[in-house]
């Protein structure tokens, strides 16, 4: 809502004063990401059907670098806090996954196609395309991995529960199809969401009922099982354009 605003666009400018506090770093932080985030929707809009033009691929470039520029200068930023752990510094990398996914699975717009057909992209599109592969598998490797990051996920923003959903639903529709040069091990990918399932089921008794984590549980878990049924890998997820979180 503010992004036009001039005076709070230099957001990390207001770090300087001497009444800055970590606290202030955080929000400062997220204000960052965020800001990029919507430079990233603005450019691309919401058409899941247009693929990614030759013109647009350098913005796409751009922003990836925007992104780890991000990383690099908040990665150490921060210390160990008295009330949520490590947490601060550990959420930057989650952040960053949710960011470069968000960014990179645009590659995959417009990519119309029908069972056991490969997909096509050309080389430069196809490198964002391994990158959402890797974020989304780096957000789920986090999560199943990260005892602190899991007593978290009670408490966090709803951002979080949806874009650990995205990264669920995006790499099992690319797990379960003929993926051409998009490089993923299916195994890995059942493996890690198969570990999702069994901590999130572990949480369910902390959950709410109408908590979204709570629903989105039960959703893996029948999404997983309807995966690992040979004759039903091919309608796992019928609809075969990208959607967005």
């Amino acid at each position: 809502m503010t992004h036009d605003f001039e005076a709070l666009n230099p957001t990390a400018s207001f770090l300087g004063s001497k009444y800055a506090t970590e606290d202030d770093a955080m929000l400062v932080s997220q204000v960052e990401i965020w800001s990029t985030g919507t430079r990233i929707f603005e450019t691309f809009g919401v058409d899941t059907d247009a693929p990614v033009s030759d013109q647009l691929v350098p913005q796409l470039r751009r922003f990836a670098i925007v992104l780890d520029t991000w990383r690099a200068n908040w990665n150490e930023r921060f210390n160990v806090n008295s009330h949520v752990g490590n947490y601060p510094r550990k959420g930057v990398r989650l952040h960053f996954h949710f960011a470069k996914l968000y960014l990179c699975s645009h590659a995959f717009r417009g990519l119309h196609r029908t069972a056991n057909t490969p997909i096509d992209m050309s080389s430069e599109v196809e490198e964002f395309a391994n990158t959402a592969v890797l974020s989304a598998i780096s957000i789920l490797r986090v999560i199943v991995s990260d005892n602190e990051i899991q007593s978290h996920l009670n408490g966090l923003p709803l951002y979080f529960d949806t874009m650990i959903a995205f990264a669920v639903v995006f790499l099992l529709k690319l797990a379960t199809r003929d993926s051409g040069n998009v490089r993923i091990d299916r195994h890995e990918v059942l493996g890690l969401v198969g570990q999702l399932d069994g901590i999130l089921k572990s949480l369910k008794p902390s959950f709410h009922r109408r908590h979204l984590l709570f629903s989105i549980a039960t959703s893996i878990e029948k999404l997983l099982d309807r995966c690992l049924q040979p004759a039903n890998q091919e309608t796992l997820l019928h609809p075969p354009t990208h959607v967005h979180p």
